[in-house]
């Protein structure tokens, strides 16, 4: 890819009238720099204008004194990376002085050669900022990703600029959409040869989409399989040919992370894992996760002892809880032996997994048993977007779908039959598809309900947290934590939605996003069934998304139809890490 921009004009007449309205600067004794707004120098950039006086003996005198030739070479380059094209310079003996001018705003972006499905009206942020070498090539990277990311695999891209009309024409060659034909390993921590096709996001055989090579080399990462991975494709016959060089690294990783939010305060998580056990790539993860809520150790092993292309693997696990919610306070040890296995398509990602689920519970606040213990068969599916798991950290598009169930039976060691079933969902909308996006529709979801013979209330053999409660940031945010339950003992059935409008590109300083949003939900005393009243929590709040993670404070009301009036307030919210 090749990017070029105009020179600067060297001599062009100042109108008087502007004259008058000029800030001085003066960088060195012999260097004047006039405009209505002058930028700023680095240090560096300071000393290759004007020269050092104090550089030492040892490295030469040319850096004591730059000639007026070299210096004014420097601070051409130093404006035109900062979009000034109109400087006028007045050259002296002993120096010079030069006026900046304004910085060149783009006026205009065009693609010649460009297919109709690129859509390059997608890319925002570049009609109306100011001309820069740098723009230019977040241009051309941007279309670069976006023609891999619709199938042309091996486009050839060149972009120009012309300070003096604003107008940043893309030039390219697509050529022909491609399949993904194969993969090549290299330096793959000497694990047996295919594993990593288990993070594939790709099929072979399809479309080649270089989004889908990102978002594998991420599941990759995630897991620390390898430390540091590269993918690079090539255009062949059979189609394109994908390398997947990674870096080895220690097996071992000891990784810790911090959050906050206005319900659990402070949140702690630390996670250590084995990721290479043998050359299929088991892995060993011990977390601990603690807040003012829950805190919970669990250790899990995902072993794959199936064929070295199988995604199926075995899943034990351990796990210790304690929760001191506003309705109740258990401890509990869970014991589970799954069968996994994932799937891709070009489109989704679906994991499942299934086998039994051993409960120990005490209860030490609430109503329930105050020793219990359940024997279930446990189901979790969970089928997500590849632009929503693409997207994670920065939510606009896509959707994601989990359900969850546990069946058991009082006759097979456990206190009573309580059959848990749990949805959630989640789907975003990308205005017209910006990037980035201009504003984000969000909308979400959930249903639960215990299919048991037994009610909530005083002597009931159901533990408390198996119960359905609605209110927080999860659902309903016009409420506080679990604040709702149903005649204060917890609910057998509860289901909720709500839907966020964002505001991405607002007027706001420092890119805060605000939104608007509205909440609702019910609860109900039976399997399925609902009762009045109807919680609703319209609300407001502002979003940033800092290098770190997103911070998201919301100010809502929570109203109950047909209640006193007392059982409606404010509720404020804020969280750090924790996304719609």
């Amino acid at each position: 890819m090749v990017a070029s921009l105009a020179l600067s004009c060297l001599f062009c007449p100042i109108p008087q009238a502007q004259a008058k309205k000029l800030k001085e600067e003066k960088p060195c004794p012999h260097i004047t720099i006039k405009g209505e707004n002058i930028p700023k120098f680095t240090d560096t950039e300071k000393r290759l204008i004007c020269g050092d006086p104090k550089t030492d003996d040892a490295v030469g005198d040319s850096w004591k004194s730059i000639p007026n030739s070299q210096a004014k070479f420097s601070l051409d380059t130093f404006l035109q990376s900062r979009g000034y094209f109109d400087a006028v310079y007045e050259m002296r003996e002993d120096g010079f002085s030069v006026n900046v001018g304004k910085p060149t705003q783009v006026k205009a972006l065009v693609g010649v050669g460009s297919p109709p499905d690129l859509e390059l009206f997608r890319k925002r942020r570049v009609v109306g900022e100011i001309l820069t070498p740098a723009l230019l090539d977040k241009v051309e990277q941007w279309t670069a990703q976006r023609l891999q990311g619709i199938g042309y695999a091996c486009p050839e891209i060149k972009s120009e600029a012309d300070p003096k009309t604003g107008i940043i024409t893309v030039a390219m060659v697509p050529g022909e959409k491609q399949i993904a034909a194969r993969v090549i390993d290299e330096s793959s921590g000497g694990i047996t040869p295919g594993i990593l096709d288990r993070y594939n996001a790709f099929n072979f055989g399809k479309l080649f989409n270089g989004d889908l090579l990102v978002l594998s080399e991420r599941r990759i990462l995630r897991d620390g399989v390898l430390q540091g991975l590269h993918f690079s494709n090539a255009c062949e016959k059979e189609g394109v040919v994908i390398k997947r060089t990674g870096i080895e690294g220690p097996p071992r990783l000891l990784t810790v992370g911090f959050g906050t939010n206005t319900e659990g305060l402070l949140l702690v998580k630390a996670s250590w894992k084995n990721t290479r056990i043998g050359r299929r790539a088991s892995l060993i993860d011990v977390t601990a996760l603690a807040s003012s809520k829950t805190q919970q150790v669990n250790a899990t092993m995902n072993w794959y002892n199936f064929a070295h292309t199988s995604r199926r693997y075995i899943q034990p696990s351990i796990a210790f809880i304690h929760a001191n919610e506003n309705p109740y306070e258990i401890s509990e040890v869970r014991t589970q032996l799954h069968e996994a296995t994932s799937y891709d398509s070009q489109d989704i990602g679906l994991t499942f997994k299934a086998g039994p689920t051993l409960e120990f519970i005490k209860t030490a606040r609430g109503n329930g048993p105050k020793d219990s213990h359940f024997l279930s068969f446990e189901t979790d599916t969970s089928l997500t977007s590849h632009y929503n798991e693409f997207y994670f950290k920065s939510p606009r598009t896509g959707y994601r779908v989990d359900l969850t169930t546990f069946f058991n039976s009082d006759p097979i060691y456990s206190e009573t039959t309580a059959e848990r079933i749990n949805l959630d969902w989640e789907a975003l909308w990308n205005y017209r598809n910006f990037d980035p996006p201009l504003w984000v529709l969000g909308f979400r979801g959930g249903l639960g309900t215990v299919v048991s013979g037994e009610r909530p209330g005083p002597g009931t053999k159901l533990p408390p947290h198996f119960l359905r409660y609605l209110g927080g940031s999860e659902n309903l945010r016009g409420f506080g934590r679990q604040e709702l339950t149903d005649k204060g003992s917890g609910a057998m059935s509860s289901v909720s939605a709500g839907v966020e409008w964002r505001w991405v590109e607002s007027p706001l300083p420092f890119d805060l996003q605000p939104f608007v949003f509205t909440d609702l939900g019910l609860l109900g005393l039976n399997p399925l069934d609902f009762d009045s009243p109807l919680y609703w929590s319209p609300g407001l709040g502002i979003r940033w998304e800092s290098p770190v993670g997103a911070l998201r404070a919301t100010l809502a009301h929570g109203y109950a139809s047909g209640q006193p009036p007392e059982v409606s307030h404010l509720q404020f919210y804020f969280s750090f890490g924790e996304e719609f």
